[in-house]
């Protein structure tokens, strides 16, 4: 075994495994939904498997990842708080185009797919859980003048 496998497998499982800690104690303050909690913990493992596996998709699967990712990602951060569906067409859109500024912005800025992907899609998970916490302790959620 490389050391390089060593390493993507130690940063793998510690991503899979925080990502799985995280996924229960949100299911555990809102009530355990086995459907939220299932496709929590697989998004939570793939994510993990994705950071292990060093292999390429083929160009087709590849253009298909790239282009659901900023939906999969506003889908994601929607859970924490709310149910995708329950926002009408032109606010998903609105906050999709968002997304898909996001993703190209990181892409362009790091010059790589990968890393812009990985970074466009860590902000908003980070973003979402400070939400969530917040609106779990004060009912409310975070408004800009909370930043100081």
């Amino acid at each position: 075994m490389s050391k390089d496998y060593k390493v993507r497998a130690v940063k793998a499982g510690a991503m899979a495994a925080v990502l799985c800690v995280l996924s229960l104690l949100a299911g555990k303050g809102e009530g355990f939904d086995v459907a939220k909690m299932s496709i929590s913990l697989f998004f939570s493992v793939l994510a993990g498997i994705a950071v292990w596996w060093k292999g390429k998709f083929p160009k087709p699967v590849s253009i298909a990842i790239a282009v659901a990712a900023p939906a999969a990602a506003l889908c994601c951060m929607e859970f924490y708080t709310h149910v995708p569906w329950d926002l009408s067409v032109p606010i998903f859109l609105v906050n999709l185009i968002f997304y898909v500024i996001l993703y190209a912005g990181f892409t362009f800025l790091t010059g790589s797919v990968k890393r812009g992907y990985a970074i466009a899609t860590v902000i908003p998970m980070i973003v979402g859980m400070i939400n969530y916490f917040v609106v779990s302790f004060r009912s409310s959620p975070v408004v800009p003048w909370d930043i100081q």
